[in-house]
């Protein structure tokens, strides 16, 4: 119903220009030129509202021009509006902060319906199925989703930056760069039908686009004209007025006007439908008006500019008000630095990551250039770094935390695969950095550096769909991504045992983080107003943790140093010699840590205490502990970490095979047949010893990953050969620290 459309670059700011050009750099030269409009009215109810994109305003104004008044400022970037003739209210876009809000009539009880987006830009509003329609210019989809944030979902993907959506006899209109196309609303029957595109006269980029009921056409704008065709794609283009520079356009169908936005001239204008009479200005002196849209009584629009809202009465005549502003920019990605006393955001509306202390104050900017549309952000503390994702620029950047805008560079970009990323986490006992990317569907992780990339999780057999914040829990060795679809999903971390049905039945979940120490993870939705909830490690005892004033969680934080007593990322060991073996342990961080006792045992039940290693107190960073003693003997360790109050906790236990013995494995019988499988030990191995489990397909292709107990390995090993064809197997156990690779043939 609504759309964009566009501006000489004098009227723009410098930092929008760029984000123009960028986000639309698929698009010809001509089109980074542009910037994008929006209009729609209810003329036949007397009212107008519309957005601006330079004063980033929602404002109404009446039909003849007097009483303007700005409903919501500081926007952002909104770009488009729509109204809801039923329920009395107003819903818009706000391209900037990536989100779709609504509000009532006088500027009261915004909502957030959904965020995160990438680059919305048109809106379309079906109040009868409750339903909210946009495009995404970047992710090139169209999607909808319920009046109430719920059902999210995508109608179609891979469009080529689709702008301007309209909706009639129960199909989405919508302007695919030089295409006038409809979809079904639905989406099990969405596909793309192209009415009108080149081949038959349609020229340069479509903006804008509106439906005709009573005549069954739509109408659309181009830069220096508005043309129309038959809403079924049957019969020729038709020019309703040339010589203008039409923007955004709506029908008034009551009394035959159509009405559209000159950014031009600062104008929003209206003609005869018929296209023979001149146009003639509505509403003059604007600054920058995006979407509009009008009721009985006022008219509404947008100043993005400003980012104000503003409405004018038509009858009373009142002087324009501004119903509400100060909407602050968008905060995203959120992290804490607890030993410095520090917390680091996103600020996605002014681009720039910014710092401040614990209690607020002293703020300061770390990163404020060469940042396009950054969403999550994490630190690397040890080597004093931040690590970020930037949706349009495509990419993961790091930058210093010494100084402002220090050795800023790219780790990863489109050439390594990355289209829209969206959250991101480190392992930095494994040097390794995880992201989600909401356009390809996939969870990924690689080196810091950038190098050796892997795909670890997926749509097709992991479930992973709309992706947003991520976390990863080191200790248990798991990954946590929060879904928009409305799921919380689970994974180890190279991504095998993935479940996508951990938690369930949550809106617009965005963001995610892990209590180690006291087996909970929280993470943020917002559905419904919003809120911060809570569950177990396993993902039972979901409860609301906190829910007043919350809107938008778009991130959420845990001060890893003050929640997590020892961060304890290796502990193992080897024989250096017949008669002394070597203990090897590592932390990354600690917190009133008295420190480590050694315990010893033979049979793997009983311990003793051979020693004891101080800790490092409170420290955040890596150390690395060794100690040696003496024994020719194989027998197990364990680590019993003790804190200064006391409190303790024991580490895996680990097996150091004697001078003259090793640990050896037995498979059998092979070859078998699958029905009966034993694994047996030369050692009694303790009956809580965890085993990883990887099989593989003689080609090297992986069956089965699996952590179990010793005693439950032969009948994993037994349901999963049971599918399995004849042919040569490769087992590879873990366990102990140690790693055993058997073949077995089944017949």
């Amino acid at each position: 119903m609504k759309t964009i459309t566009c501006i000489p670059f004098s009227a723009c700011k410098p930092f929008q220009l760029l984000k123009i050009c960028i986000n639309y750099l698929r698009l010809s030269l001509s089109t980074c030129l542009l910037l994008l409009f929006s209009v729609s009215a209810y003329a036949q109810v007397g009212q107008l509202f519309w957005t601006d994109g330079s004063l980033e305003q929602i404002s109404a104004i009446d039909l003849d021009g007097s009483d303007r008044v700005t409903i919501l400022e500081d926007l952002n970037t909104p770009t488009d509006i729509d109204r809801d003739l039923t329920n009395d209210k107003l819903y818009w876009v706000d391209r900037g902060a990536g989100r779709i809000q609504r509000s009532n009539l006088d500027g009261s009880n915004i909502e957030t319906i959904v965020n995160g987006l990438t680059d919305p830009v048109g809106i379309a509003i079906d109040p009868s199925n409750q339903l909210i329609f946009w495009s995404d210019a970047t992710d090139g989809t169209l999607s909808k989703i319920g009046f109430d944030g719920s059902n999210q979902a995508i109608l179609l993907m891979g469009l080529a930056s689709p702008f301007g959506v309209s909706l009639g006899n129960e199909k989405l209109y919508f302007t695919v760069s030089n295409e006038i196309c409809r979809t079904d609303t639905s989406v099990a029957t969405a596909l793309k039908e192209t009415l009108f595109d080149a081949s038959d006269g349609l020229t340069g980029l479509a903006l804008d686009i509106s439906f005709n009921g009573n005549t069954n056409e739509i109408f659309w704008t181009k830069i220096d004209r508005i043309q129309s065709g038959a809403a079924n794609g049957i019969g020729a283009i038709t020019d309703i007025r040339t010589g203008i520079s039409p923007t955004g356009i709506d029908l008034d169908l009551a009394n035959a006007l159509i009405y559209f936005t000159d950014p031009f001239n600062n104008t929003i204008k209206s003609m005869p439908i018929t296209g023979l009479a001149a146009p003639s200005d509505i509403v003059v002196g604007l600054t920058f008006p995006r979407g509009i849209v009008s009721d009985g009584d006022s008219i509404y629009w947008v100043d993005q500019n400003d980012a104000e809202i503003e409405k004018a009465e038509i009858i009373t005549g009142n002087s324009p008000e501004t119903l509400i502003d100060d909407i602050i920019s968008t905060v995203r990605g959120i992290a804490l630095d607890g030993a410095n006393g520090k917390f680091y955001w996103i600020d996605d509306g002014l681009d720039k990551i910014v710092r401040a202390d614990l209690d607020g104050n002293n703020i300061e900017d770390v990163v404020n250039t060469g940042l396009n549309n950054p969403i999550n952000l994490a630190l690397d503390l040890a080597n004093s770094a931040v690590y970020w994702t930037d949706a349009s620029d495509q990419s993961i950047k790091k930058a210093d935390l010494g100084g402002l805008n220090q050795n800023i560079m790219t780790i990863l970009d489109f050439a390594d695969g990355l289209r829209i990323p969206t959250g991101i986490a480190l392992d930095l006992t494994e040097n390794k950095l995880y992201w989600a990317d909401r356009n390809t569907q996939t969870i990924s992780r690689a080196d810091l550096d950038g190098n050796n990339i892997e795909q670890i999780l997926d749509n097709a057999f992991d479930g992973v769909d709309t992706p947003e914040g991520i976390a990863v829990d080191v200790n248990n060795g798991k990954i946590y991504w929060a879904d928009g679809a409305g799921f919380i999903g689970e994974a180890n971390l190279n991504g095998s045992n993935s479940d996508d049905t951990f938690i369930t039945g949550i809106t617009n979940p965005v963001s995610v983080v892990v209590d180690p120490v006291f087996g909970k993870i929280f993470f943020g939705t917002t559905g419904a107003g919003g809120d911060i909830r809570s569950a177990n490690l396993d993902g039972s005892g979901v409860s609301i943790f906190l829910s007043s004033n919350i809107n938008q969680p778009n991130g959420l934080a845990l001060d890893a140093q003050l929640a997590l007593p020892v961060s304890l990322s290796f502990f193992g060991g080897e024989r250096i010699n017949e008669q002394q073996v070597q203990l090897l342990w590592q932390t990354v961080s600690e917190t009133d840590n008295l420190g480590f006792e050694i315990q010893r045992s033979y049979d793997g039940q009983a311990f003793e205490r051979l020693g004891f290693v101080d800790g490092r107190g409170t420290f955040l960073g890596i150390t690395n502990y060794s100690h040696i003693l003496s024994e020719n003997q194989a027998a197990f360790y364990r680590l019993k970490q003790i804190d200064v109050d006391g409190s303790s906790t024991f580490s895996p236990v680990i097996f150091v095979a004697g001078s003259e013995q090793s640990l050896t494995l037995r498979l059998f019988p092979n070859p078998g047949n699958g029905q009966e499988i034993n694994l047996a030990s030369n050692i009694n191995l303790p009956n809580n010893s965890s085993v990883q489990i990887n099989l593989y397909s003689s080609s090297g292709k992986l069956l089965l990953q699996k952590t179990t107990t010793w005693p439950e390995v032969s009948q994993a090993l037994r349901e999963q050969a049971s599918f399995i064809p004849q042919g040569l197997y490769l087992l590879e156990l873990q366990l102990l620290n140690q790693k055993h690779t058997l073949k077995w043939v089944k017949n």
